[in-house]
């Protein structure tokens, strides 16, 4: 039977109605790659028992493709006290600023960083003022649908020390001690991701009168650190902060006449 031009054209329109087109043909899109985390201790700088002591920097780099998702700082010397002044992620680095805090004893410090190949933001908030003598506490918070991984804090000159830096609900929080002579600027710093991550805290560890005291947390099994931070108050200040096998370490000294407390905190993968 012979079909007619309208015909043709009828069956050609039906004939496309079940014909699978090339989206359909494709299946399911690729499942997403799954986050990759490495842990990076950069090299270590050698501080000396210097008079009077001045800012020292250094720096752990993210391996091509990643980005930081938190950072700190590990410190090595015997009875060694390092003030941070600075820690925050710079592109693919963490950055980390401080001073001897005792001018007898040298010793050696190493910023380190964790790493991902999942994109992260980083987020500065506003330069504040400090007053000499007077500690402020500051919050960063991430934007709406994102959470922090890591974070910290950016101080402008020596002997501006932090005492506390941790994860607070949707933000970073980190307290600043002017312990300079003058008024000096800081602004905090926080890393977010929009995908879940949750805190552990650790138990507090003990500042004897004077002294140093250490607390330590591990995320739960199957979950990983991205992040972490350390609290503690009444002149106090925290001199390591770094990750721990896959939890956080926070050390913190104290110059006050009573006993003192440090609390360690670590960002996990998962919720």
């Amino acid at each position: 039977m012979r079909l007619t031009r309208p015909a043709l054209l009828v069956a050609a329109a039906l004939l496309a109605l079940y014909v699978p087109t090339a989206s359909a043909q494709a299946g399911p899109p690729a499942p997403k790659a799954a986050e990759t985390l490495t842990r990076v201790t950069g090299a270590p700088v050698e501080i000396p028992d210097e008079y009077p002591a001045v800012l020292h920097t250094a720096r752990a780099d993210c391996p091509a493709g990643q980005v930081p998702t938190g950072g700190g700082v590990t410190t090595y010397g015997n009875r060694f006290r390092f003030s941070i002044t600075s820690s925050y992620a710079q592109g693919g680095s963490w950055i980390v600023t401080g001073r001897n805090d005792d001018t007898l004893r040298a010793g050696t410090v190493a910023a380190t960083v964790i790493c991902s190949t999942a994109p992260h933001r980083q987020v500065f908030g506003s330069r504040v003022a400090v007053e000499r003598g007077q500690v402020v506490t500051l919050h960063q918070p991430c934007p709406s649908g994102q959470v922090p991984t890591g974070g910290g804090g950016r101080g402008d000159a020596e002997r501006v020390v932090t005492q506390s830096s941790l994860p607070a609900l949707n933000t970073w929080e980190i307290s600043y001690w002017n312990n300079s002579g003058q008024t000096r600027t800081v602004e905090p710093f926080v890393v977010c991701s929009p995908a879940p991550h949750h805190v552990v805290a650790g138990r507090s560890g003990s500042i004897s009168r004077g002294g140093t005291g250490t607390s330590q947390v591990q995320c739960p099994d199957g979950q990983q650190v991205t992040g972490g931070g350390g609290f503690s108050k009444n002149d106090t200040e925290i001199i390591l902060t770094s990750f721990e096998n896959n939890g956080w370490r926070a050390t913190s000294a104290s110059y006050s006449p009573d006993f003192q407390q440090v609390a360690a905190f670590a960002v996990c993968t998962g919720s």
